[in-house]
């Protein structure tokens, strides 16, 4: 067997591509209450606020972040992302003023 070697930089490229989920545009972004110039952007973005933030036993927030790190096309991540603006107004974290469907 004979096994090919790459260079640690190009290993690291080709593992970033294929262990990470695939970013899509929130629109429009969510502004977050209590941390100047917060703005979510984007699913991972998404993804990596709802960690920092949610208490570990929060089962919306294991959901949410679930389904978020899953989310295979663009018009489920835009969904998505108006039930992230919606459990973001739960908690009281929004800075913005958002009507939810």
């Amino acid at each position: 067997m004979i096994a090919i070697f790459r260079s640690n930089r190009e290993h690291s490229r080709a593992a970033a591509i294929i262990g990470s989920m695939p970013r899509y545009a929130i629109n429009p972004p969510l502004h977050v209450r209590g941390n100047p110039g917060l703005i979510i952007r984007s699913t991972d973005e998404a993804v990596r606020f709802v960690r920092e933030t949610s208490n570990p036993d929060d089962v919306a927030a294991i959901r949410l972040v679930s389904r978020l790190e899953s989310v295979r096309n663009p018009e489920i991540a835009q969904g998505l992302a108006d039930e992230l603006r919606a459990w973001i107004i739960e908690k009281g974290l929004s800075r913005g003023t958002y009507s939810v469907k």
